[in-house]
């Protein structure tokens, strides 16, 4: 029986629960995708909790008739303006057993200290991202378990999220009937669906209405930051432009999106009767809006990202004709869409990456569970010899 990974995407515009099945290696073997049209939340805060629960429950109770099974608890994906990045150092002193073994309960508490210490009351902790630990004044990029010391030191990064907006949304999962197992940076499970893991990479992701660039050094996050604006400026822009409204415009970007010129020309409805348009002149009001966009993310690039640097775009954005091309031409980097493949939807392949990314990270996390608890059990074993060795002899 293959074991079911159940996660859950919120934004401005769509709900996406997905059931992903896992087999006995941990590889994900399917991916079962749901969407329904959100409302009653904007930037990633609730506005109307009512309205946000009926959206969630629509399409969560539609994944579960069609696997057949009850859904207790998602993964959830968290993006909001005031997610933020802190650095933090702990240290302790091991503990005078005679051995001074470090153990998973050393490296347990060590963490708690270094998280309570920068941690502010308003705020809850998302994720810890250990950068390395010193042992005795000596560098250790790994986990030290079964290393002999006096003070271990820990430095690594926190991301945080006000605990209103984590409240409010899971009230809202709650009130559809059912529950959290985790909440993850939408930046981070994105990040997961990224191919090149063990390369410097820029991730960026261009949502609805906000757009995030996270910095990373293989598996490591350098930095991030998350801005207020997104694929709808894109579509308020051609409108304004055009003198058409928002809807239309959308439909426009839809059936006609495309950053490569031409004089061919299309008929648009308006209110009252149609008129014509040239395709060149859709084009140039997207490249001028995406212009402005990617040269400010460029500038959030560090300098030793070139000329061996990656990057991932992630979102609607993708989609236009022309726009990988149109990228690398600003950034002066290989750039890759990030998706999912095999997927049979083209634009689920692209709007469910970060469900994706949820999964892959709840298989890692339930692996490192496995791998530490089976550490444990042999350090708790060797240690009992040893003491056992040393009662019997002195």
């Amino acid at each position: 029986m293959k074991n079911k990974i159940f996660s859950l995407g919120i934004s401005k515009d769509r709900v996406i629960c997905t059931a992903s099945s896992v087999n006995s290696d941990g590889k994900i073997e399917s991916l079962l995708v749901e969407k329904r049209i959100a409302s009653g939340i904007e930037k990633g805060r609730v506005t109307d909790l009512n309205l946000l629960t009926k959206s969630i429950k629509d399409c969560a109770d539609s994944l579960q008739e069609k696997i057949d099974e009850r859904i207790n608890r998602f993964y959830v994906n968290l993006l909001n303006k005031d997610i933020k990045l802190k650095e933090a150092k702990g240290a302790i002193l091991l503990k005078d057993t005679g051995s001074k073994v470090i153990d998973t309960e050393d490296i347990d508490r060590l963490i708690q200290i270094s998280c309570s210490l920068n941690l502010n009351k308003d705020e809850i902790l998302l994720h810890r991202i250990k950068k390395r630990f010193i042992l005795d004044d000596r560098i250790i990029l790994k986990e030290p378990v079964g290393l002999y010391g006096h003070k271990l030191e820990l430095e690594l990064s926190l991301v945080t999220s006000p605990v209103t907006d984590i409240e409010n949304i899971s009230k809202a999962i709650q009130n559809a009937g059912f529950g959290v197992k985790n909440f993850v940076f939408s930046g981070l499970s994105k990040a997961k669906a990224f191919p090149y893991q063990d390369r410097k990479f820029v991730l960026i992701d261009v949502g609805r209405d906000l757009t995030q660039i996270l910095i990373f050094d293989g598996e490591v996050l350098r930095d991030f930051k998350i801005f207020d604006f997104g694929y709808e400026d894109l579509i308020k822009r051609l409108a304004g432009s055009l003198a058409i409204s928002f809807p239309l415009a959308e439909e426009l970007i839809e059936t006609h999106g495309s950053l490569e010129p031409t004089d061919r020309e299309i008929s648009i409805k308006t209110k009252s009767s149609y008129k014509s348009i040239k395709k060149r002149k859709i084009s140039d009001i997207l490249c001028s809006s995406l212009n402005t966009i990617l040269d400010l993310l460029k500038r959030k690039i560090p300098e030793d990202f070139y000329p061996e640097g990656l990057i991932g775009i992630s979102g609607e954005v993708v989609l236009l004709e022309g726009f990988l091309e149109f990228a690398e031409s600003i950034f002066d980097l290989p750039v890759n869409m990030v998706r999912v493949k095999n997927l049979s939807s083209y634009e689920d392949s692209v709007i469910c990456v970060g469900n994706f990314g949820l999964s892959l990270l709840a298989i890692e996390e339930i692996r490192r569970k496995r791998v530490l608890s089976s550490a444990s059990n042999l350090i708790l074993r060797f240690l009992k010899k040893v003491r056992n060795i040393y009662q019997d002899y002195f």
